[in-house]
């Protein structure tokens, strides 16, 4: 699901997030636990370029800003999975770039240009003047560094 011209700058998507939980445990006047996690989400992106624009994301009806880092590296430890305790090494090919996306919840309440499931994340972007849009639909749980 992407755009003509994205099929050229990108060629790997890999959703990736991390669950986090806080050092204190918050409980009600009961004292039973108030439910209270932070899901970060990640997107690995593989590109032929490193001159795109990265705009916004889309994942359960919420809209997300988008902290673009481009890895001066051709390979990256993106983690360990939560499933299988396996570390998750991503490689770009020779002469592509790997970007690290950072979703942040954003205050904008808009809707994605096309249609996604739950739990699938939209990515927008442009390069050289055209849209890029990215649907990510397999989505791996890392294990997060834990709170104190």
């Amino acid at each position: 699901m992407a755009c003509a011209q994205s099929k050229n700058a990108i060629k790997n998507a890999y959703g990736i997030y991390e669950v986090h939980l806080p050092g204190n445990v918050a409980v009600d006047k009961n004292g039973h636990e108030i439910a209270s996690r932070d899901t970060i989400n990640f997107i690995y992106i593989e590109t032929s370029s490193n001159e795109i624009k990265w705009d916004e994301a889309w994942k359960n009806n919420k809209a997300y800003s988008i902290i673009a880092t481009l890895i001066n590296s051709d390979s990256i430890d993106a983690g360990t999975t939560k499933e299988t305790n396996k570390r998750i090494f991503l490689h770009a090919a020779k002469g592509n770039k790997i970007w690290q996306l950072r979703l942040i919840q954003s205050d904008k309440d808009s809707s994605p240009p096309v249609n996604i499931s739950q739990d699938e994340i939209l990515i927008r972007g442009s390069y050289n003047g055209k849209k890029i849009i990215q649907k990510v639909t397999k989505l791996t749980e890392v294990n997060s560094i834990p709170s104190v």
